[in-house]
């Protein structure tokens, strides 16, 4: 549907030859960081298995929080991996390292020895404790990637003694990595991405020739300089679309790195709005407020419509209502009272009580 040679992107650039289609970053990110060495996906699939034998029977489940608050851990209950979420598989690990000694216990009573053979094979610890040392990195940086006017330019990315096989697969997975990630973000030119990145902080020579007139032009701009200060790149670069060619360079830079995180996001809200409970709720104006950048002064807002409560609005008139049954000494007090004191209800009643010589508290009885 999207493809670039029948799809959607063929026909935008058939009415736009210039327009370039690319893929979310964040989404680039999360599929380079899933590819592991054979030896750590066999750990990464035995981790899985473990936590599905505990958390996929309700009685286990109890089992192990009981452990768990038997020998007072941190936590109490493992996490599942869920491979369509980015963050899971970090989290994922890193509850598990906090209960693996538990989960041990765990396992040796059950009597689940296939699965205890996965805990206790060569360098389990080792290997767990890189996973999640490096997918607690790959969270790290898909968290700085999220966000409104995100991009890469703004996210560039002790000894101890490990078996010659253990180093050589970290090595392993770490030249992986590093291929996947170059595959799935293409080079820059480290001039184009300076200029994009902060082009006050760049010379003349690493501008193309025909761009160099409007590059001095942009250095001794004043008012540029202070647009730049106080604005995102994205933001800086719209408003310098008069400079057509050096504009165009830093565009062209920063484009590939599109984000689909605001339409994620809109749908999150949309979620937590549109409840099964309010299904045929309107939602434009709620979900407006949601995403917007301004926030609503709520504060403001109730001081300007500063509405009395119903008890209070006809507290005017109570004076008037109970004038109207007074008798005996009460009604003499109510005719000696003055214009203003009528107009107090507290007043009224205050006088009301000191004539029969009663306490609030006796009145009340």
């Amino acid at each position: 549907m999207l493809g670039s040679r029948s799809g959607f992107q063929a026909k935008v650039k058939s009415k736009a030859p210039n327009a370039v289609g690319v893929h979310c970053f964040i989404h680039r990110e999360a599929l380079a960081s899933k590819s592991l060495p054979s030896g750590l996906l066999t750990i990464f699939t035995g981790i899985v298995k473990v936590v599905n034998y505990v958390k996929n029977s309700a009685l286990n489940t109890r089992l192990f929080q009981q452990l768990c608050h038997d020998m007072e851990s941190e936590h109490s209950s493992l996490l599942f991996y869920t491979s369509v979420r980015w963050l899971s598989a970090g989290r994922f690990l890193s509850r598990f390292f906090s209960l693996r000694q538990e989960v041990e216990m765990f396992l040796d009573v059950q009597k689940k020895c296939d699965l205890l053979e996965i805990l206790k094979s060569e360098h389990f610890e080792f290997r767990l404790a890189y996973l999640v040392d490096i997918f607690e990195i790959f969270n790290q940086l898909n968290l700085r990637l999220q966000g409104k006017d995100s991009n890469l330019l703004s996210h560039f990315l002790a000894d101890g003694q490990l078996s010659s096989t253990l180093s050589k697969e970290i090595m392993d997975h770490l030249s992986q990595l590093d291929d996947e990630f170059r595959r799935y973000f293409p080079d820059l030119s480290p001039q184009h991405a300076g200029l994009a990145k902060n082009p006050f902080l760049c010379q003349v020579d690493d501008v193309l020739e025909d761009a160099q007139e409007e590059f001095i032009e942009l250095l001794h701009d004043s008012t540029a300089k202070n647009v730049f200060q106080s604005n995102s790149l994205s933001s800086f670069w719209c408003s310098m679309m008069e400079s057509s060619k050096i504009s165009d360079l830093a565009v062209r830079v920063l484009l590939p790195f599109a984000s689909t995180y605001l339409c994620e996001s809109g749908f999150s809200s949309l979620l937590a709005i549109k409840t099964k409970s309010r299904n045929k709720l309107s939602v434009e104006d709620d979900l407006r407020c949601a995403l917007a950048a301004t926030e609503p002064r709520i504060h403001e807002l109730v001081a300007q419509n500063n509405h009395k409560s119903p008890i209070e609005k006809y507290k005017e008139r109570w004076v008037g209502l109970v004038a109207n049954m007074l008798k005996g000494k009460a009604l003499e007090v109510y005719d000696r009272m003055s214009v203003e004191d009528l107009n107090e209800y507290e007043e009224f009643k205050a006088d009301i009580l000191r004539a029969y010589e009663l306490r609030p508290e006796a009145y009340r009885l």
